[in-house]
């Protein structure tokens, strides 16, 4: 019931959701009665979370993310008396300990490197040209992996990313310069056939959103030991500010914005950020449009 009448309203539809319960809520509670859940249940659950952390990947945001939303889901039973009691409400966020921000950028010579290496480390040419997009737009990952071709717009050089496929659910329109235009036309001539820029291998929907990262990911292992029926050009994308993923490209193109200049509220803009000062947001009408295509 959460999932058809709470869930779809979200701008994914609750997909994240789903596959961060398939992975670690159902395996451990999806054959208890909702009302049989108790807080030791819900522990467990994080607990499994945190059994997989590593020194780079502490887990904590999962965690979190995770009891929020169990929390929202036995909230919204309460609410509506399926429930006497929600489970989650004694456990608190604090206790899991406090969340690392990533801050990892590439470097000018990283991003040199980068695109020396991109072409030599065994990714897919439309994986290659993703990257290429994500950066020189500063596009989230996902939302690129989720384009359609009817969003792109090679007369006016613009691409437009819906309200129901961008993360804070606001359309957003890019600007797209000569380089970024080129990587459009070369995608398209591999993938035009279809309606999306990335489709899977059926050619029925988009790929899923976390392909790139995970084949990013396969390429730099450092001293981990190669996964198995994974890329073996374990070490091609490693760079020497150490492990980066296709996030920190959109971050890496919004600090060179800021190092080139741009005025800070145009890059905010460019990278479609809610502005959080709710009567700025009303008041302030200045068109950006300019000044961000540039």
């Amino acid at each position: 019931h959460w999932q058809k009448l709470d869930l779809q309203n979200r701008v994914n539809k609750g997909d994240d959701v789903l596959r961060a319960f398939n992975a670690d809520v159902f395996p451990l509670i999806g054959d208890l009665a909702a009302e049989d859940v108790r807080k030791a249940h819900i522990q467990a659950i994080l607990d499994n979370i945190r059994s997989r952390a590593t020194d780079g990947r502490p887990r904590i945001s999962m965690q979190k993310k995770t009891l929020a939303d169990l929390r929202q889901m036995f909230g919204w039973a309460l609410e509506r008396d399926y429930l006497l009691v929600n489970p989650t409400a004694v456990i608190r966020k604090a206790k899991l300990g406090a969340t690392v921000e990533r801050e990892r950028v590439l470097s000018e010579a990283e991003v040199i490197e980068l695109f020396d290496k991109l072409p030599r480390c065994g990714l897919a040419e439309t994986s290659r040209l993703a990257l290429m997009i994500q950066l020189s737009t500063a596009s989230r990952i996902g939302e690129t992996l989720q384009a359609h071709w009817a969003h792109i717009d090679f007369e006016r050089r613009t691409w437009g990313i819906p309200a129901d496929i961008a993360k804070n659910g606001k359309a957003h329109t890019i600007a797209l310069s000569d380089f970024t235009l080129r990587q459009f036309q070369t995608l398209h001539a591999i993938t035009g056939v279809t309606p999306w820029l990335f489709p899977n291998s059926e050619l029925n929907a988009p790929v899923c959103s976390k392909t790139t990262t995970k084949q990013v990911g396969d390429r730099q292992r450092y001293a981990k030991a190669i996964m198995k029926n994974r890329s073996q050009d374990a070490h091609a994308l490693e760079l020497p500010g150490g492990r980066w993923v296709p996030h920190d490209l959109r971050r890496t193109a919004a600090t060179m914005m800021v190092q080139l200049g741009v005025l800070p509220d145009v890059v905010e803009k460019c990278l479609n950020h809610t502005e959080p000062n709710k009567l700025k947001r009303i008041y302030q009408r200045a068109s950006y449009e300019v000044p961000m295509r540039e």
